[in-house]
């Protein structure tokens, strides 16, 4: 038997005393029906949340222009750090310096 099983079997005699001055203290309690039935109305999930709504066709072809407005400014800015990179160490021809 190791120390740990001897732990488990064995009762601690500190546990009783604990064990009934926990039971005289830790007692239920009966709530307020008033305040179980107005925290009952205040955390009801309703249909449809608040949160979700659907979108007019305005609204729609709004967010979709500013989407692809985005994806052009992001494409070209990525298309210009990529062409910066490439030519990065060329020196300017003739044509670049006018």
């Amino acid at each position: 038997m190791g120390k740990e099983d001897k732990f488990v079997t064995e009762t601690n005699p500190l546990e009783e005393p604990i064990k009934s001055r926990l039971s005289g203290i830790l007692e239920p309690v009966k709530p307020n029906p008033n305040f179980v039935n107005n925290l009952r109305e205040r955390i009801q999930v309703v249909q449809h949340p608040a949160i979700i709504q659907k979108f007019s066709n305005i609204q729609f072809v709004a967010i979709l222009v500013a989407g692809i407005v985005s994806a052009v400014v992001l494409t070209t800015m990525l298309a210009r750090f990529i062409v910066n990179l490439l030519f990065q160490g060329k020196p300017p021809t003739s044509e670049e310096s006018l």
